[in-house]
Formats: structure tokens, C-alpha cells, sequence
């Protein structure tokens, strides 16, 4: 009796020990912070940080409805650049309540002897910067996690195209205003209404696309062209189908000339003083852009100086254009 007495307290004991739970504490925040980013690998950016050039294409800085000419040194010879870094994870940037930390390390890659580089600590994940310049960078972003960290390191190029328009009215964008007129008392407006140039010409529109397109370029659009304008053959204002005319009063060529423009200051028919005449496009081109590379150079030419629009009117008024001669 006392050996079945004693079996029976053993098995009790068994299975009482086998149903008792485990005396362990429940794991901390910080504990499983750890374990999740130990398991998973700690990545808030899987495909690194972002950035964008700010754009300098020309606005309409007065408000008046069309976009300003910029010929200043500040928009033509640049000395620095603008340029937002993001490096803001698509989730919530929290984990158990901990914030990320965020520091972003510029260093400029010009060449060897270049020592700048600057240290920008609690900037947070998204911020615009000044560079001094454009060229390459080595961009360095640190994400600091509740128990882990992270580095982000990119090779940062900044370009700004410098894109210049020169010519005639094919250049100018002449037929294209800015904003088209209705009548007499509302009419068309240019960016330039002395040589007709407009924001909507084909140059124009081809470095806003540029701008537009790629957000690690910037732009800096400058034109110079003229409707009306010759390369170099003298025009003259003696209101008939022959502008090489030397009976009227003298207008100027251009581009590599001085020119009166389209719409002439006063007296509309002339003759003019030497100081209203714009100075040629190559000259003023040397003038605004000095020694910078100029990336891209659109020119339209040669039309006017072969009689283009002497042919036009006179194909307006006459039915017998198609046998010249001109």
C-alpha cells in the first residue's frame, strides 16, 4: 500500500512540474528593437537618399504674367547651387518610440588638394544646402537608429547647362508671344518686346524641358536673339520689298552687328543715335557670359540675309512671286 501510495505522489509531482509555467520575464522595447533589426538587418533606405538640383530656369519673378529676361551676373556666373538631400524613409521614421537620427557629411571631390567639407549633424531627413559650386561630391548620410546604424554614401555630380540662343526670328520665337494678344487695347506681350523674344520659342522650350526632366540638372537659359536680325548684312527702313535699300535709314545687322531691333525705340522710322542700337549678339553674348562654357549654342540664321522677308511681302501683294527674280 505505501509503494502504490508513493507512485501516486510521484506522478503527481510529474505532471504538476510539466504544467507550471516558466518563471520568464516578458522581453523589453529595447530588446526587441534589437532582435528586429538583428533578424531583419537595419535599412530605413533600401535604396539610398535622394537629392535634387533647385531650378533656375527664368520665372515670372514680378508677377505680371510672363516669365523675366535674366542677363545678371548672379543667374549667369553662378558661384553656388542649391540642392535638396532626402533622406526620409517611406515608413514612419520611429521604432518603438525612438526617432531616427540623421547625419548628412558633404565632401567636395574637385580634386586632390580640395579640403572643403562641412559636418551637418541634426539637419533631419529632407533639407536644401548650398554648395559652393558644381562638380563632384562625396555626400555621406548616417541614419541612427534605436540600437543600429546605417550608412548611405553617394557620388553627387551638380551640372548646370548653360544653354544660349542666338539669331533671328526663327530664335527669338517671333509668332509666339508670351501671352497672345486680343485687339488693339490688349495686345501680345513678350519677354523682349524690342526683338520679339519670347519663352515660347523652340530654344526655350527645349531648356525648360530640359530642366524639367531631370531633377540632378539645372538650367540657366539665356537668349539673345532678334527677330529681324542679319548675320552681318546691313538692313535699312525705307518701307518698300528691299530692306538692303541703303534710301532708308539704317537698322543694323545683328548678330554681328549692332541692331535697332523689331520695334525701334523713337523715332519709329529713324534715323537713330549710335547709343539706341543694341549692341551685336556676339558682343553682348561676351559681355553676360565672360569665360564660362557655354554647353549648348542654338543658332538661327542666314534667312533674313538672303531677302526672307522681302520675298514674303512681296509674294502677299503680288501673283507673280513664284517667277522672281529677287
Amino acid at each position: 500500500m505505501k509503494s502504490l501510495f508513493r507512485l501516486s505522489l510521484a506522478t503527481a509531482l510529474i505532471w504538476a512540474v510539466g504544467c507550471e509555467s516558466p518563471s520568464v520575464p516578458e522581453p523589453s522595447s529595447s530588446t526587441s528593437a534589437q532582435a528586429l533589426e538583428q533578424l531583419n538587418g537595419f535599412d530605413p533606405l533600401p535604396r539610398s537618399f535622394d537629392w535634387a538640383m533647385a531650378e533656375r530656369f527664368p520665372t515670372d519673378r514680378d508677377g505680371d504674367g510672363v516669365r523675366d529676361i535674366r542677363e545678371d551676373a548672379a543667374y549667369l556666373r553662378p558661384e553656388s547651387f542649391d540642392v535638396t538631400l532626402d533622406g526620409c524613409p517611406q515608413s514612419t521614421p520611429t521604432m518603438n518610440g525612438a526617432s531616427y537620427g540623421y547625419t548628412w557629411h558633404l565632401k567636395r571631390e574637385r580634386d586632390a588638394n580640395d579640403t572643403w567639407q562641412v559636418t551637418l549633424p541634426n539637419r533631419g531627413c529632407r533639407f536644401t544646402h548650398t554648395f559652393p559650386g558644381q562638380g563632384p561630391y562625396q555626400v555621406t548620410l548616417t541614419v541612427q537608429g534605436p540600437s543600429a546604424t546605417k550608412q548611405y554614401v553617394q557620388r553627387v555630380v551638380l551640372k548646370d547647362w548653360l544653354i544660349v540662343s542666338l539669331g533671328d526670328s526663327y530664335g527669338s520665337g517671333e509668332g509666339a508671344p508670351d501671352i497672345h494678344g486680343e485687339n488693339t487695347n490688349f495686345p501680345a506681350r513678350w519677354a523682349d518686346e524690342r526683338c520679339h523674344r519670347s519663352y515660347k520659342a523652340g530654344a526655350a522650350l527645349a531648356a525648360r524641358r530640359l530642366e524639367e526632366t531631370d531633377p540632378h540638372t539645372s538650367v540657366t537659359f539665356l537668349s539673345l536673339a532678334c527677330s529681324g536680325a542679319t548675320i552681318s548684312r546691313p538692313t535699312y527702313n525705307q518701307g518698300q520689298f528691299d530692306t538692303f535699300s541703303t534710301n532708308g535709314s539704317y537698322q543694323g545687322s545683328g548678330i554681328l552687328g549692332k541692331y535697332i531691333g523689331i520695334v525701334p525705340p523713337s523715332p519709329t522710322d529713324g534715323p537713330w543715335t549710335s547709343d539706341q542700337f543694341l549692341p551685336s549678339q556676339m558682343e553682348r553674348l561676351q559681355q553676360l557670359v565672360q569665360t564660362r562654357r557655354i554647353d549648348a549654342l542654338i543658332l538661327s540664321a542666314g534667312g533674313n540675309d538672303m531677302g526672307f522677308g522681302d520675298v514674303l511681302k512681296h509674294c502677299a501683294v503680288t501673283d507673280d512671286c513664284h517667277e522672281g527674280p529677287f
